[in-house]
């Protein structure tokens, strides 16, 4: 931090209030060092980017705006050491799973030779399961076969972590004196990790406004009720495409016939990849993701490339088996 002459750095202190005016305003907040010692810092402006338990939300009774709990999802990770590869391609890329049960999977290569393994769930599904959370967690991954054989010969790195019940939540942005961004404003299911682009793009926003008040161009109110709508429209779109696919992919269990079959073709497809690729760097609109003229063309065509290389006795969906 000593780049920015205007930025000044606190070790071993946390916020544990927030300072008022007479009117209730937020004008700064009350820390306390490591040593138990208090004192208040005011400033022009209070920003919330203290992440989902957000103290900042809590203090200023940030109302809910809308939120999702019927998708709920519950998720844990770990990391393992060689992870044995999917196939015989030169670069390890991340894999998703769908066993069409109420669970996904991603494998995730990282640094170091390393791979995160995450098991996504129903809440209720894992709330469901006996157990500690690190024999469930590899209890989940035994049961498929079509993930174990990569495991088998791996070592885990750690117990796991994880949440349960993730929430999909919008909350109020901002008030008198303090604004929330990041996910202390809006939360959602990481199953299309969006969570650091809109934090980041929320950041950009909200910077513009305090820049424009800060320089006198237009009140506090107005400022926070333009960064308010500005982040909203940028959050929704993708907040209800990620709504849509928790419900279809984690919530709904689609017939078997149909999932060994169009599901299978259409999502295996390498144009399925690109463009859900397009659609989480927000390269593609959600609207535009998979209209149902694309949702026939890949599936014919998932059909159509699985039946020719099944002609020559292998199956593209999976290098294991013929």
């Amino acid at each position: 931090m000593s780049r920015w002459p205007n930025v000044h750095t606190l070790a071993d202190t946390k916020v544990i209030d927030l300072a008022r005016d007479a009117d209730g305003g937020v004008v700064g907040v009350v820390v306390e060092d490591a040593a138990g010692q208090r004192r208040e810092l005011r400033g022009r402006a209070v920003i919330g980017a203290d992440g989902r338990f957000s103290l900042v939300a809590r203090k200023v009774d940030a109302q809910t705006t809308e939120s999702r709990d019927d998708v709920a999802t519950t998720i844990y990770f770990d990391t393992w050491h060689d992870v044995a590869r999917y196939d015989d391609e030169p670069d390890p890329i991340a894999h998703i799973h769908g066993s069409c049960d109420g669970f996904s999977f991603v494998f995730m290569p990282t640094s170091e030779g390393r791979t995160i393994v995450l098991a996504q769930g129903r809440a209720d599904a894992y709330a469901a399961l006996e157990g500690e959370p690190d024999a469930i967690y590899e209890s989940l991954l035994r049961a498929r076969p079509h993930l174990w054989w990569r495991l088998a010969q791996a070592r885990r790195c750690h117990a796991p972590a994880g949440m349960k019940r993730v929430g999909n939540t919008f909350r109020t942005a901002a008030g008198p004196g303090w604004a929330l961004v990041g996910d202390a404003y809006h939360q959602k299911d990481s199953i299309d990790a969006q969570g650091i682009y809109d934090a980041l793009l929320g950041a950009k926003l909200l910077a513009e406004q305090l820049v424009a008040w800060s320089q006198g161009h237009v009140p506090w109110n107005i400022a926070m009720a333009r960064y308010s709508a500005a982040i909203y429209a940028a959050c929704k779109p993708m907040f209800d495409a990620t709504m849509g696919r928790l419900q279809r992919e984690i919530y709904s269990v689609p017939p078997p016939a149909v999932a060994k079959t169009m599901m299978r073709w259409m999502i295996t497809h390498p144009d399925y990849g690109r463009r859900y690729a397009a659609l989480v760097t927000r390269q593609l609109a959600p609207s535009a993701f998979l209209p149902p003229l694309t949702l026939l063309s890949l599936a014919a065509r998932g059909a159509w490339q699985r039946l020719r290389r099944k002609l020559t006795g292998s199956d593209p969906t999976d290098p294991r088996r013929p």
